[in-house]
């Protein structure tokens, strides 16, 4: 019973960490630059949570899904590396 007190108490603190730490990041970065970083977060939680807890396997959708996120976060980050330009244009480095 007291471990049960402890574990829900560091459970309450590490959420209200989260929470105050988001906030403190989203006046940092661009409201954008917020959404990927916790699209990639969310999409993290949810690969370690099935590997670590077990379940069934991803099946091909859930890969898609994946790797559609995963690519959506790399083109936002190169298009923003490079002032909102996908594409490099011809002469300029």
């Amino acid at each position: 019973p007291i471990h049960l007190f402890w574990l829900t108490f560091l459970a309450v603190l590490a959420y209200h960490m989260e929470y105050v730490l988001s906030f403190c990041f989203v006046g940092l970065v661009e409201p954008i630059t917020y959404g990927t970083c916790d699209a990639i977060r969310r999409l993290l939680i949810i690969v370690a949570g099935r590997r670590l807890f077990g379940g069934a396997d991803f099946s091909k959708l859930n890969l898609s899904g994946i790797a559609l996120a995963l690519l959506g976060a790399l083109m936002y980050s190169v298009t923003s590396a490079r002032g909102g330009n996908l594409v490099v244009p011809v002469g300029k480095k």
